[in-house]
């Protein structure tokens, strides 16, 4: 079977168009260090979603959109994440240098969880474990906004998350209408994936039997079915991975010195038209009288 690429030209077109223009803009570009926590952000989230992007882009040309659909669902988390750091500008230096002070903090948990197994496993002595103790308490006094339920004996118990909120949360806050609906419907079933549920096991595999009755019965394979449902899953993870990029790209714009918005304007209405959908219009903003 030819590839994936081979198959839907149309599709790598546009992830093509997307790459190459964020290698302008990135590799190419000469993008200056930020002088605040805010810009900060914006520039590793920009990173970070030109990295989920190329690495979404290599997994659907080898046909393994159920693993880019995984890969997809971070690009998500990143962008509702990146929204609430800057929900209000008020407070959005704030809200930054929590969210770069909760990565020292992740760090440092990890280390500390680590050594813990080490030692469980004998690769430690278990001497090491004062040293963790000590830590502790270097950090809960550091980083206080981020201990959940704060104890005066044991060891702290951190936040989940630098926000406080899970996803779902983040989703039903966020600014945009159609966040919500995005979490139910893509970002639940990217999880199905993400978590090895029985859908990500079976999918795809034409083998899954059920029982009618005392009766054990076996799908047939219908190979165009197959392949339709393939090419719908290809273009329904690649739609939304650009979507997503596209709208963290507005939201870190300021960090682009480069930046077109029409640009973002034409890679969106060409992914419209895979779906057989017109771009409406730019509104014109007519001048108050």
């Amino acid at each position: 079977m030819p590839s994936a690429e081979d198959r839907y030209p149309e599709f790598f077109a546009i992830s093509g168009m997307v790459i190459e223009k964020l290698i302008q803009w990135i590799d190419q570009g000469a993008i200056p260090t930020p002088e605040t926590f805010v810009g900060t952000v914006k520039l590793r989230c920009l990173l970070r979603s030109w990295n989920l992007y190329k690495a979404i882009n290599l997994l659907l040309k080898a046909d393994l959109w159920e693993d880019a659909a995984i890969v997809c669902r971070a690009m998500f988390e990143l962008l509702i994440n990146l929204e609430e750091v800057l929900r209000d500008d008020r407070h959005a230096e704030a809200r930054a240098d929590e969210y770069l002070r909760f990565q020292i903090l992740t760090e440092y948990v990890h280390r500390a969880k680590r050594t813990e197994y080490n030692i469980d496993t004998g690769r430690l002595p278990e001497a090491d474990a004062d040293q963790i103790a000590k830590l502790d308490e270097v950090m809960r006094r550091t980083f206080p906004e981020f201990v959940e339920k704060p104890k005066k004996k044991g060891r702290p118990r951190w936040r989940r998350s630098w926000s406080g909120m899970q996803i779902a949360q983040l989703a039903q806050r966020s600014r945009n209408p159609l966040r919500s609906t995005e979490y139910d419907v893509m970002y639940r079933w990217f999880c199905e994936f993400a978590h090895s549920a029985p859908l990500a096991v079976m999918d795809g595999a034409d083998l899954a039997a059920f029982k009618v009755g005392d009766d054990i019965v076996w799908p047939r394979k219908d190979l165009k079915a197959i392949e339709r449902r393939q090419r719908d899953n290809l273009l329904e993870v690649l739609s939304m991975a650009t979507g997503w990029l596209l709208q963290i790209l507005s939201l870190v714009e300021s960090v682009i010195p480069s930046y077109d918005p029409q640009w973002t304007h034409e890679v969106t209405d060409r992914v419209l038209k895979l779906h057989l959908v017109d771009m409406p219009p730019p509104r014109l903003e007519l001048p108050s009288e």
